[in-house]
């Protein structure tokens, strides 16, 4: 979801609205991880998005101005979308099935390692940091943020490239790991100390780093926990978590 840069004095609000709509789709997530019980008995049965895009994030009209308005975004809502890539679940043992999501794909995909629901959590991670980007740079931190993440794969060289989150590590001719790509910890550090931000927002990238964006997929936060920590922050705020320095 590109738009458009946001004036100084709406990013306020506009804040306040972006940590609202992480606790909606965090909340989204977790109803399609959990599937019902039937007949009174829980079911055993998980389910994977597997997905997770800009392009399967919907912007949901709350007014008749369009959402790539900043002053009409506020009235919008984001809502996730796409099962395409969906896969059910009986135990651990099925997390095997491939999926990928371009940029936003986790290190699974290379280190032949779980694919489970937690899968997902770091594709949002990866859409979550970009958001506050986007709100506190514009379009054109996007882009660069997204430039700075080019590199070549390890195994194949400079001829395969990418922008993943992740960059691989190999041993003996195969990927045998994975780390958080040097280019986004230094663009969560840049906005770490970035006076615009409030320490609401401080603590939020605090969350995607050490509990989303976590090459081990065992060890991220599954998306009911990270909702609960989203709304801790927001209701230990008042409900004013965008409140920053506007002036800057």
């Amino acid at each position: 979801m590109m738009m458009r840069a946001i004036p100084p004095n709406q990013r306020c609000e506009l804040g306040l609205w972006t940590l609202q709509q992480f606790i909606g789709l965090l909340n989204g997530l977790a109803t399609i991880h959990r599937i019902p019980e039937s007949n009174g008995c829980r079911s055993r049965t998980q389910c994977r998005h597997g997905d997770l895009r800009p392009a399967n994030i919907l912007v949901m009209k709350g007014s008749k101005a369009p959402c790539d308005h900043p002053a009409s975004i506020a009235s919008c809502r984001l809502q996730i979308a796409s099962m395409a890539m969906a896969q059910l679940f009986q135990d651990e043992s099925q997390y095997t099935v491939p999926s990928e999501t371009g940029t936003y794909q986790g290190p699974e995909c290379h280190l032949q390692t779980a694919i489970g629901p937690l899968y997902d959590i770091w594709s949002l991670g990866g859409l979550f940091l970009e958001m506050i980007i986007w709100w506190l740079e514009g379009p054109s931190g996007l882009e660069s943020f997204a430039d700075e993440r080019i590199a070549p794969d390890p195994l194949l060289g400079e001829r395969v490239q990418d922008d993943y989150f992740f960059t691989l590590y190999t041993e003996d001719e195969r990927y045998a790991g994975a780390e958080v790509r040097s280019s986004v910890m230094s663009s969560i550090k840049r906005l770490e100390q970035d006076e615009r931000l409030s320490p609401a927002f401080v603590i939020l990238l605090s969350v995607i780093k050490s509990d989303m964006l976590v090459p081990i997929g065992s060890q991220r936060l599954g998306a009911s926990e990270l909702s609960r920590k989203l709304m801790h922050l927001l209701n230990g705020q008042g409900g004013d978590t965008a409140d920053v320095q506007c002036s800057k």
